[in-house]
């Protein structure tokens, strides 16, 4: 594959956003549980021991819906009582990136076929266990640093060879979490035929509110205060200045731009600063600006999101 590698266009570079995963989760009594559980097997789906990303070998109960089946579209994986701590809900999961616009109608006349008229409640009153928002770029993850406003921890792995794999700023349980990977390499380690000169990096922004409970109205409300404010910031460094740089790329993921510089020596500050004003290296993403990018969940789910009083 013959990328062309317009570096200067880095600031303006705006990666289409998807969602890449979303699991919402519901509270039931046993006798919706029964109900649900009656209608999963009248629908021909099946107890299923198959994994659903990493979360499948986490689920005390799971029911799988293949594409296909039940006129759904994409892949859906349902859970009564999906952990020993949840005991009374009901969650689902399903990646969004698979999904077409023409297929949202679809996919709410199958979900209500299987879960009837508790397909309304989870519309209206499910809570966000997790949401992926996520964008790729045609950039080396190792020629890239991050830096989420905000946070302090930042991880960086390499891979045998040396080379930045992959980098994290934020705690997995924080509300949100930055993660930004080689995506050709994840795809290698699934078995996937790759080009060896192929390069994309996934950037992906993990909301996560834990004990806080989000509805996909609050989340995508206008008055929505979960992305007000919350930014994150990727620089890019030439690779032929990496062996100058690690430590400052090193500092920056871990404190951010203005600590690192403080703290090197008045030459090397210079010539850092001149490497970032010339390359054009700076772009900063609104994490509100991300929410209210995916409108396809906003039709699935038919949210009005106008502002409350």
């Amino acid at each position: 594959m013959d990328i062309q590698h317009n570096y200067t266009s880095f600031t303006h570079h705006s990666p289409e956003l998807f969602s890449d995963k979303l699991t919402l989760t519901m509270k039931v009594n046993r006798s919706g549980q029964i109900d649900i559980r009656s209608m999963l097997k009248e629908t021909g789906t099946r107890k299923s021991k198959s994994k659903f990303g990493t979360l499948g070998n986490q689920y005390k109960k799971h029911y799988e819906i293949k594409e296909g089946i039940c006129q759904f579209p994409i892949r859906v994986l349902f859970s009564i009582e999906p952990t020993s701590k949840a005991r009374g809900y009901l969650r689902l999961d399903f990646n969004p990136a698979h999904l077409q616009k023409e297929d949202i109608v679809k996919f709410r006349k199958a979900l209500e076929s299987v879960l009837g008229k508790y397909a309304r409640r989870l519309y209206k009153h499910a809570r966000i266990t997790r949401l992926d928002i996520a964008g790729d770029i045609v950039y080396p993850a190792g020629d890239l640093m991050l830096h989420l406003e905000g946070t302090k921890r930042s991880r960086i792995y390499s891979n045998d060879a040396g080379e930045v794999e992959s980098f994290y700023s934020g705690s997995p349980r924080s509300v949100w979490y930055i993660n930004v990977y080689n995506k050709i390499a994840e795809r290698a380690s699934r078995g996937e035929k790759i080009n060896a000169d192929d390069i994309l990096t996934r950037i992906e922004a993990r909301f996560h509110p834990d004990k806080e409970r989000v509805t996909l109205y609050d989340l995508f409300s206008k008055n929505s205060c979960y992305g007000k404010g919350r930014t994150f910031t990727l620089y890019r460094i030439p690779g032929d200045c990496h062996n100058f740089t690690t430590k400052f790329i090193q500092e920056s993921a871990r404190s951010g731009l203005s600590v690192a510089l403080a703290r090197m020596s008045k030459e090397e500050r210079k010539e850092v600063l001149h490497i970032l004003d010339t390359e054009y290296t700076f772009r900063t993403y609104s994490l509100d600006t991300w929410i209210q990018s995916q409108s396809l969940l906003k039709s699935l789910f038919c949210l009005k999101t106008k502002s409350r009083k």
